[in-house]
Order: structure tokens, then sequence, then C-alpha cells
């Protein structure tokens, strides 16, 4: 007998002998959620191989776009809170035209993100950014990850100018980092 059935019995027969009792209730509640099986659902993130860690090495520095990258608009910072929102949604309207600049623009919502997020904490700057671009597209993690995303391409500044997918960057983050650490010279160029 499973364990997952043997809690549907459990609580079926607690509820068979109408139990009145309270504690004796929360009693099978609690039985059942400890004898349940852990979820198998999740799956482990394998490393990557010597051989695909190369691959995508390549594969990032094949992206770098070597010309000059620009907006329509003024991309220089401004001092006015409200400016610096205001810009950051026009950055996300440009996202969906631009084809080849989107890591680009993307840094520019970072570096408006964290200079927003200044006195700001938690939630209070999380509503705030909500107010200005959609909450279904920027989660808080998207949020912090495009704030770190900024914070590394001033450190390695081709990585603006690649033109591989943000999807593809925010989950492989941690061995991006990896690679432009190893390779200073070509990143930071």
């Amino acid at each position: 007998m499973s364990c997952n059935r043997f809690n549907v019995n459990a609580l079926s027969f607690a509820l068979v002998l109408n139990m009145k009792s309270r504690r004796l209730w929360q009693c099978c509640l609690v039985f059942a959620e400890a004898t349940r099986k852990p979820s198998t659902s999740k799956t482990t993130k394998k490393p990557m191989s010597e051989k695909q860690l190369k691959a995508f090495q390549e594969a990032l520095k094949k992206s770098v776009i070597e010309k000059e990258t620009s907006l329509s608009g003024d991309d220089s910072l401004p001092t006015d809170e409200k400016a610096v929102a205001q810009q950051m949604k026009e950055f996300d309207a440009a996202i969906s035209s631009s084809s080849r600049q989107k890591i680009y623009i993307y840094c520019l919502i970072g570096r408006n993100l964290a200079k927003l997020k200044g006195g700001k904490k938690g939630k209070k700057f999380i509503e705030f950014v909500h107010g200005y671009l959609p909450a279904k597209q920027y989660s808080k993690s998207q949020i912090y990850f495009l704030m770190s995303l900024h914070e590394l391409a001033l450190e390695y500044n081709k990585l603006m100018y690649v033109s591989i997918g943000i999807g593809v960057l925010k989950s492989k983050f941690r061995i991006v980092k990896q690679l432009l650490g190893e390779d200073e010279q070509f990143w930071r160029g």
C-alpha cells in the first residue's frame, strides 16, 4: 500500500468514525503530512560537461555585436526619481521593437532599477517598480537579476552587447559570471 493511498484511507477512516474531537483530527492531518512521500517532480540540474561549457562559451562570444548600440531616445540616467521610472517604462516598450539590442536595454533597465532602489526596501521597492513595469513580466527575482546583470556589465562591458536571450542569461547566470572572469581580456575590451 502506497503512502498516498494510506493517507487518503486514514483520512477517510477518520471521517467514517465521525470524529468530533478537533485534536484527534489535527493529529490525523499531521500524521498524513508526515507520511507523505517527498515530491519527485522537481528535477535537479545536472552540471554542464566540459564540452557543453566550451560550446556555451563560444556561443556567448560569437553573439557579441561589435558595432555601437544606441537607442532612438536619450539613454543617459536622469536625476529625478519619476523621470528614471518613466525612462525605465520607455525602455521596456523599446525591448519589443529591438531584436539585437535587448540585453543592452535590459542592462539600462537594471541601471534604472538600481538607482530607484536607493532608499526603498523590500515590498515597497517592488510595488513601486510594478507601478511602472508589468508585474507579470518583472517578478521580484527578475528585478534583482536585472540589477545584477547591470552590475556585471559595468565590469565586463561586452556583456551588454550579446544577442543571447535574457532567459538563457538568467538561467545560466552563475556560469556566465564564471566564464567572464576566466576571459577578462575579451569581455572588458
